[in-house]
């Protein structure tokens, strides 16, 4: 699962208008980012309209990272989602300088059938993950109106079907035959690598559509935080078959002159579910600092208060057909990862400059000690880089989605159904 990594809230769900009626915007704080801002407003009735769909609970950073470049376009958007998830609830607290809270904007996910052809294009921000019968019901339809259909593909194995991971094989052709029935069908990759693995996947099922980069990357507004960051942290799902705790843990332990540096930290952010084992040894349990299920402001503010990013990957899917949170953690907070020429190979629109580059031979403790060692002024350069890059990705997803969005837009004709 991708982009998980801020957790699932407990506790009753707010009526939509209800709850977004009730925002308001922050004031007196520090962004990490200027808002990226819609052209000069049209009237809504000639605007394009854009529906993004997202009928599972989880991935609310891919759907905020689209809803902006989405909205940067200027175009007129509905936003469907499950209302379990936290897009209803805490998200809207970290991305309120950009993102109205009009009451119109968030729906249930169940609202979009019936209106399906009032949309120019419509965006699948979990596909095909707990979208398969929706996908089927709603490529059914025949809309009068010319529409592109984009789908964010997180895993491209959810395509393969010799992966039997994610279901057997008649699953995958299920998958398959809604992509080829879409209309104008697009695909999306949030990482190089993903990109380049779903282009394979297509190719062997003999589905010729795009498939195009986009960025996991979006601006939040998470109040003042220490400008002296400290310590180091994990993100994530706290499971070990997501990421490889006992690595780091050996490491640590093993480097004692770390261990008894006053400096070191280690924090731990992410949705815990009970039945995971999850052990840590006694000689590090003093410097590490657990964070469960926290609500997206406290997730963001410890990451942005962090040195560094340790990505800790448990499987090598990371780095061949599948895109970890943890990347798109570090770019939203400007918190460096700590990456080495096998990660910056896989994903590639980062750079040595905007990392911490881990040399050949060295452990994660080895690299902490080295980056608690450094300069300030060092680490200011990678942290001014990395922020460059984020600049960069927020002005490419603004200018791919304007391309989707206004190139698509077609004279309005009467819907039609069969």
């Amino acid at each position: 699962m991708l982009f998980g990594s801020a957790t699932r809230e407990a506790g009753g769900l707010e009526a939509p208008k209800q709850r977004l009626g009730a925002l308001r915007h922050a004031t007196a704080h520090v962004r990490l980012n200027p808002p990226v801002l819609p052209p000069t407003a049209k009237p809504a009735h000639i605007q394009p309209r854009v529906a993004i769909l997202n009928a599972v609970f989880y991935h609310t950073e891919v759907v905020v990272a689209v809803m902006q470049a989405v909205l940067a376009t200027g175009a007129n958007l509905t936003v469907f989602a499950d209302p379990r998830g936290s897009l209803f609830k805490t998200m809207w607290e970290v991305v309120t300088p950009w993102c109205p809270t009009t009451p119109e904007l968030l729906r249930p996910w169940q609202e979009l059938e019936p209106e399906l052809c009032d949309y120019d294009v419509i965006i699948w921000t979990t596909f095909p993950m707990g979208h398969h019968e929706l996908g089927e019901k709603l490529v059914k339809q025949r809309c009068q109106r010319a529409q592109q259909w984009l789908f964010v593909i997180h895993d491209a194995m959810e395509l393969s079907t010799e992966d039997l991971s994610w279901g057997p094989p008649e699953h995958k052709q299920r998958v398959h035959a809604i992509l080829k029935a879409a209309p104008s069908s697009h695909a999306l990759g949030i990482a190089p690598h993903v990109v380049a693995a779903i282009k394979e996947q297509l190719t062997q099922h003999d589905i010729h559509i795009p498939v195009s980069l986009f960025n996991p990357v979006y601006d939040i507004n998470i109040g003042e935080v220490p400008q002296q960051r400290s310590g180091f942290i994990i993100q994530g799902s706290i499971d070990n078959k997501r990421r490889n705790y006992s690595g780091v843990w050996d490491a640590v332990v093993a480097k004692q002159e770390l261990l008894n540096d006053p400096a070191f930290l280690l924090r731990l952010v992410g949705a815990f579910y009970p039945n995971k084992t999850f052990d840590v040894p006694p000689e590090i349990a003093p410097k590490l600092e657990l964070g469960k299920n926290l609500e997206f402001k406290e997730y963001y503010r410890r990451l942005a208060r962090s040195l560094a990013v340790l990505p800790a990957f448990a499987t090598e899917g990371y780095y061949q057909n599948t895109a970890s949170s943890t990347i798109g953690a570090s770019l939203v907070t400007r918190t460096p990862i700590v990456a080495d020429a096998k990660l910056l190979s896989a994903y590639s629109s980062l750079n040595e400059t905007c990392v911490y580059l881990q040399a050949p031979g060295e452990t994660y403790a080895d690299t902490m000690l080295r980056i608690l060692r450094m300069p300030q002024a060092q680490r200011d350069e990678v942290h001014r880089q990395l922020d460059a890059t984020r600049q960069r990705m927020l002005a490419e997803n603004a200018q791919f989605m304007t391309g989707i969005v206004h190139g698509q837009r077609q004279p309005p004709r009467n819907k039609a159904r069969t």
